[in-house]
């Protein structure tokens, strides 16, 4: 018999996992998917799609990765892991390619300090 706290963290994951897949197709509608454009794999939308005025990505956008990456590991459940994991994959390169010589990124504000 598992204990209270496990059942409670199992259960807690099995909501998560629920709700992340109802919102899936609007998280990957963020997603620039062009694969030859130089924002491909960019969530922040502002950037890519309206254009906005301030000029780079927002790297806090780019976290959604971390939610593909975690449900195209629970394979079963979720169907085309493939695309998942393409589209994870797209994302952490786009935001490795926005990291500062120092491993910052500009999360808010054009040469920011950030951790994201």
């Amino acid at each position: 018999m598992t204990s209270t706290p496990e059942r409670i963290n199992r259960e807690f994951g099995a909501v998560l996992v629920q709700a992340a897949l109802r919102h899936l197709p609007r998280i990957t509608a963020l997603q620039a998917w062009q694969p030859r454009g130089s924002a491909h794999g960019c969530f922040d939308r502002e950037f890519w799609s309206y254009r906005m005025s301030r000029g780079f990505a927002s790297a806090t956008w780019q976290q959604a990765s971390l939610g593909l990456a975690h449900l195209a590991s629970i394979a079963p459940s979720v169907g085309d892991t493939r695309s998942l994991q393409l589209r994870a994959r797209a994302g952490f390169e786009f935001w490795m390619r926005c990291r500062h010589a120092d491993g910052s990124v500009a999360e808010w504000y054009r040469h920011e300090i950030g951790r994201a």
